[in-house]
């Protein structure tokens, strides 16, 4: 399984990659988890303090229940996924758009959320990958796919905008060797879809309205784990027609950031085309997903 585990990790190290983690576990995955801080000065002992905010505090109704079976997603969302046997379907409307066969993997329909598409409601799919690593313990990929059936790499979906048009994803976990924090905006609403990614060491936090999205940036401490961070607070607001702006407040106060940062976050980002990655389709099809709708 040594090909499984360095795409789970290869994939979570990307802005827009398709890992929650690197950790193993033996339990199903959570989205309700949150990164513990502290903020101390490096000459005293660590001391617990108020933990940043959480990266799912937005998610939307229809994916924070992560302790949801596979059973009770089917049986609330009929429409989108039916099992049988070991083959999972996904559908939009009476379309079948995508399969997922358990082999060497297992697959769980585990979430939807609904966007606002041009021509109304879009469901989008999450599907949770298991798998036994060489070690004997159970580690999990979860993977989001569109109403066409075709997967987007994304490190983790927060949840969408007020008006349902928009989508935030990023993914940060206090002491993931290896995981950087990122935030993406991606815009659904209309053709082509866009996506808006910052290069900003930050995630996404909570939307705001459909203008603003609340973000936050962590640092680490020289010479401590990574899991003793920092947290700044940032925002990130529509700057054009195209162009969303992520503007940090303040550096840290304490922390030495590695390598040091003379001035906060202040970043422009303009929109580019989502198109498929093949290579990651690819590597999906080898575990027992398939497109049907082409």
């Amino acid at each position: 399984m040594k090909f499984k585990h360095a795409l789970k990790c290869a994939v979570a190290a990307l802005v827009l990659a398709a890992a929650a983690g690197c950790s193993p576990g033996a339990e199903a995955p959570s989205d309700d988890s949150a990164p513990t801080s502290v903020v101390q000065a490096p000459d005293a002992p660590p001391t617990p303090a108020a933990a940043p905010p959480s990266p799912t505090d937005g998610q939307s109704d229809e994916v924070a229940s992560a302790g949801k079976g596979e059973a009770q997603w089917l049986k609330d969302f009929p429409e989108a996924a039916k099992r049988e046997g070991g083959v999972l379907t996904l559908f939009t409307g009476d379309t079948p758009v995508a399969s997922f066969t358990d082999a060497s993997v297992s697959w769980d329909f585990t979430g939807v959320l609904k966007t606002l598409g041009p021509t109304g409601e879009r469901l989008f799919f999450r599907v949770t990958e298991t798998y036994t690593d060489d070690n004997g313990q159970i580690e999990w990929i979860d993977h989001w796919f569109d109403p066409a059936g075709q997967p987007i790499r994304t490190t983790r979906v927060l949840g969408q905008n007020p008006g349902r048009t928009m989508i935030a994803v990023g993914y940060y976990e206090g002491g993931d060797v290896g995981v950087e924090p990122d935030l993406s905006l991606m815009d659904w609403s209309g053709e082509p879809k866009l996506v808006y990614e910052f290069k900003s060491r930050c995630y996404p936090v909570k939307w705001i309205s459909d203008d603003e999205l609340e973000a936050a940036c962590p640092y680490a401490y020289t010479g401590l784990t990574s899991g003793y961070d920092e947290i700044i607070p940032a925002r990130v607001v529509r700057a054009g027609p195209r162009e969303w702006r992520l503007q940090q407040d303040g550096l840290p106060t304490r922390n030495m950031p590695d390598p040091p940062q003379a001035a906060p976050y202040d970043e422009t980002v303009t929109a580019a085309e989502i198109v498929p990655d093949p290579n990651y389709e690819a590597a999906l099809v080898e575990e027992g997903y398939e497109r049907l709708d082409r």
